[in-house]
């Protein structure tokens, strides 16, 4: 009945557009990261006819689709500034299973330092650098009760470099990378959830899929990166309030890490939820 194209890696779209042209049959083409503005190329020595080529690539098939996702209002301007879709286009968040969490209990574990986690991979972009420092001076007055800030997954060696010359090594703790069920324990026994927006042109956009988990978990989430980005506003309207920009330093003296959840401001981001808001979009084109 339709053709369903969902990115990275960006080729599905091409292989759907073949398809769509063949068959006659309607095509929805998702965008979960941008294409030619992909964050890791930014990286890369990629050469002009390179990013020329993904360019062309990409305005093709936002021209040839019948509709496009993209996962935040942020990246759905940005493809909008590389062929106008905005009539023909909606925003598909990313979610999370709510399964996932039917068996956790939410009650902290008693201890006697305070924990900030973050899940996933950290890169260069995302270095935290005044968080970091404000961990240090709080960490200097408050040795009763210290902060830890435990990362499970790849932290970049930059991040390190700066951990060794603040001296934070002891309350540096770099896990490897967990099964999905665990790292979901791990969220929901943290005192603070890190999120970090790469400090990256055009980041507006960026949601990571975990910040919908972090929603589920019930803990303190803080935010470092931008603060008019979609993340931050979706924190905003989920009542999350410790969101701060690269260059800021944190008062942890004076936050308090508090529960929050929210049946009915979340509920919508649950994949059963998202699954009925794609089968809509499916019927409108088909019709």
């Amino acid at each position: 009945d339709i053709i369903f194209s969902s990115s990275p890696p960006p080729t599905v779209h091409l292989i759907a557009n073949k398809l769509a042209k063949w068959s006659k049959i309607k095509w929805v083409a998702d965008f979960r990261d941008p294409w030619a503005d992909r964050f890791d190329y930014v990286a890369s020595n990629r050469s002009r006819l390179t990013c020329w080529l993904d360019e062309q690539l990409e305005k093709k098939v936002l021209k040839k689709a019948n509709w496009i996702t993209a996962v935040s209002p942020g990246f759905q301007k940005l493809l909008d500034s590389k062929w106008s879709i905005i009539a023909k286009s909606s925003v598909l968040y990313n979610g999370f299973d709510d399964q996932d969490f039917e068996r956790l209990k939410y009650e902290k574990d008693a201890k006697d330092y305070i924990t900030i986690v973050h899940i996933g991979s950290l890169s260069k972009s995302q270095n935290p650098v005044r968080l970091i420092q404000s961990v240090k001076l709080y960490n200097e007055a408050h040795m009763q009760k210290p902060i830890i800030i435990k990362c499970i997954g790849y932290v970049h060696p930059d991040i390190y470099k700066l951990v060794k010359i603040e001296k934070l090594e002891y309350f540096f703790k770099i896990l490897p990378y967990l099964d999905h069920q665990k790292a979901v324990e791990e969220m929901a026994n943290s005192d603070y959830l890190l999120l970090v927006v790469p400090d990256l042109e055009k980041n507006e956009g960026i949601v990571p899929s975990k910040l919908f988990e972090y929603f589920s978990s019930r803990s303190e989430i803080i935010l470092v990166g931008n603060k008019e980005s979609d993340a931050a506003k979706l924190m905003i309207k989920t009542g999350y309030n410790y969101i701060y920009n690269f260059d800021e330093s944190i008062n942890f003296t004076n936050m308090i890490p508090k529960e929050h959840y929210n049946e009915k401001l979340i509920s919508k981001f649950k994949r059963r939820e998202q699954s009925k808001d794609l089968a809509n979009i499916f019927r409108k084109v088909l019709c």
